[in-house]
């Protein structure tokens, strides 16, 4: 069980003004949301979570700068032990001043597409989907 936490990644009160729990594959997604919008070594207690993606704030997005970026998500998300490696799919969408990463992968044992859109700009990375 973890905090449930809403698209902005702000912490989710229930009506009573509790905070809402979330479990099971939806906490799974919530993580792989949290660490795709985190910088490696950025936690103290696992210095390997993140995906360090404003790496690539200012680069220059070419073909090659694409392959890296897929390759380090595909490597990141397929360290997981729910996450199915061979079905994690990652297209790169160049945007006006931003890139979008339109991510898909399936849990071990499911035949369900999940779906994560990561946008990248020159400010911030932001989980959009």
């Amino acid at each position: 069980m973890d905090i449930r936490l809403d698209n902005n990644m702000q912490l989710t009160p229930a009506p009573s003004g509790d905070l809402l729990c979330v479990g099971g594959e939806d906490m799974i997604l919530q993580d792989i949301r949290t660490e795709a919008v985190t910088q490696e070594g950025e936690l103290f207690y696992d210095t390997g979570y993140g995906w360090s993606l404003l790496d690539f704030q200012h680069a220059v997005w070419d073909e090659l700068t694409a392959v890296e970026v897929s390759n380090r998500i595909r490597t990141k998300l397929g360290n997981r032990d729910e996450v199915n490696g061979e079905t994690i799919k990652v297209e790169v969408q160049q945007l006006d001043g931003a890139v979008l990463l339109r991510i898909k992968f399936r849990f071990v044992g499911s035949s369900v597409d999940q779906n994560l859109d990561v946008s990248l700009d020159r400010i911030q990375v932001e989980v959009v989907g």
